[in-house]
């Protein structure tokens, strides 16, 4: 893949953060049907993938990375398997399957290096998906072993995931201080104004544990 493909695929993904997900689909069918090969479409159709999920299209999203999947097998282009893999294990999870999920989310543990940003992504869908199935213990072994990770790699948008999850985890238990604790971290931890949804998302529940805990006013 040249260097042109690639910052199409940064771009791509930076539009999907932004939750700019029309335009980010726009980008992945250009690039797409500029492709010479089935090969050189793999990344894009995870793009396309991600940017569907993000915007609730979760059988067109698992119709992309079915795609990529069967083309990643195809030519052995282990990366872009795992990462249709962990895109699986998200629609799963959105569309409460949370099973299917965490054997999608373990399978794709097993075909990348520990220090990648598909493989932290991959344990807090399994931490989250545990969650879901009330494995609360376990769900957050795998969110803090995550956190670390992303720490290690100073990803700070996979940091704040890590943490608002974490976050998330105490709400649902009803440990309001625990969890406001945690979501004031996550906003510390997150650096950049472009992850402004993120940054919402952590108001937002925030607002939730306040609201469920009587503190009204603020």
């Amino acid at each position: 893949m040249d260097h042109s493909f690639g910052n199409a695929l940064q771009d791509g993904y930076q539009l999907v953060k932004t939750l700019k997900l029309s335009e980010a689909v726009f980008l992945a069918d250009e690039w797409i049907a500029r492709c010479k090969s089935d090969e050189e479409k793999i990344p894009f159709l995870n793009l396309k993938g991600e940017a569907l999920l993000h915007g609730g299209h979760y059988f067109l999203a698992s119709s992309c990375f079915f795609e990529s999947l069967r083309l990643s097998e195809l030519y052995k282009t282990k990366a872009f398997k795992a990462e249709a893999h962990v895109g699986l294990s998200y629609v799963y999870r959105f569309l409460e399957d949370y099973k299917s999920a965490i054997e999608y989310a373990g399978s794709c543990k097993e075909m990348v290096a520990a220090t990648t940003e598909i493989y932290i992504k991959a344990l807090i869908s399994e931490g989250i998906s545990n969650a879901r199935l009330g494995n609360f213990e376990e769900a957050e072994l795998l969110l803090q072993k995550a956190l670390q990770l992303s720490e290690n790699i100073a990803d700070d948008y996979l940091m704040t995931t890590c943490i608002k999850s974490q976050a998330d985890l105490f709400l649902n238990r009803k440990d309001y201080v625990r969890a406001l604790q945690l979501y004031e971290k996550a906003l510390l931890a997150l650096k950049q104004q472009e992850h402004f949804v993120l940054k919402t998302m952590i108001l937002v529940r925030m607002g939730e544990a306040l609201e469920q805990s009587g503190n009204f006013a603020k």
